[in-house]
């Protein structure tokens, strides 16, 4: 494993790079909270698939450099963010988990990419549930807490003990005031007009209501080269890397097709 540091536009991105270093890159990015250890677990498969995994904190979240401008969290910014990255690193593959698969998708839309990797998007607008949702916890964050917001969510027998776990690892490790202006920036950040043929494995759950399978749908049906996986809470709950292990099923299923 081989951790470093990225300037990108007035920010420091923390990134590492796991697997052979002259293995094909593959750089994914993480959701919103989240960070580029837990993109690492999920998408772990890459390696033994004899690809090297690159993650990274987006800028606003864990070791990257924090920021409250609601500006430095959107789709376009992280987009950019990403192609740092993926020039740094000689990429040719790119991912993203959540917020992650949007800034992913985005970027394939700008730059030529061997293979897209969408997991779990999520249902963005500022009118859906979901923006609703986020934009709440965003002010609950800047009211209460990071710690008490987890006791809140611990406490929604609705959220799975998984997911809660994830949550108390990772928001603890991000600047409060980043992490509420990420969360305020996503509550009003359309989805990204998408345009690339290269092949796409897409990967939705089918009963996680933050992410919307429609959404995972919505992807496979812009993309004319894209195969989708579906998933459940649980079976993500059981084995964190089943998520790019099916993206990555995915795409090779497209790949096959064509």
């Amino acid at each position: 494993m081989r951790s470093w540091r990225l300037a990108v536009d007035g920010a420091a991105l923390a990134v590492t790079e796991r697997g052979d270093d002259t293995a094909p890159a593959v750089v994914v990015a993480h959701g919103v909270g989240s960070t580029g250890e837990f993109a690492a677990r999920c998408w772990a498969g890459c390696v033994e698939s004899g690809y090297r995994l690159v993650t990274y904190d987006l800028r606003g979240h864990g070791d990257s450099t924090a920021t409250d401008d609601p500006a430095d969290h959107t789709i376009a910014t992280h987009a950019r963010d990403l192609a740092a990255v993926v020039e740094a690193t000689q990429a040719r593959l790119v991912g993203g988990t959540s917020l992650g698969a949007h800034v992913a998708a985005a970027h394939a839309s700008r730059h030529h990419v061997d293979a897209l990797l969408l997991a779990i998007p999520g249902s963005l607008g500022p009118d859906v549930p979901t923006s609703r949702a986020n934009a709440a916890v965003a002010a609950e964050v800047r009211a209460t807490g990071v710690a008490e917001t987890l006791r809140r969510i611990a406490a929604e027998a609705e959220v799975p003990r998984w997911v809660v776990i994830e949550l108390e690892r990772s928001w603890p490790r991000h600047d409060p005031a980043s992490l509420a202006a990420a969360l305020d920036a996503i509550a009003n950040e359309p989805a990204p007009a998408t345009a690339t043929d290269a092949p796409a494995g897409v990967v939705g759950l089918v009963d996680d209501p933050a992410h919307p399978f429609e959404a995972a749908e919505r992807y496979a049906r812009a993309l004319p080269r894209a195969a989708l996986e579906s998933l459940t809470l649980a079976e993500w709950g059981e084995r964190r890397a089943i998520l790019g292990d099916a993206a990555l099923a995915a795409c090779r299923r497209a790949i096959a097709s064509r």
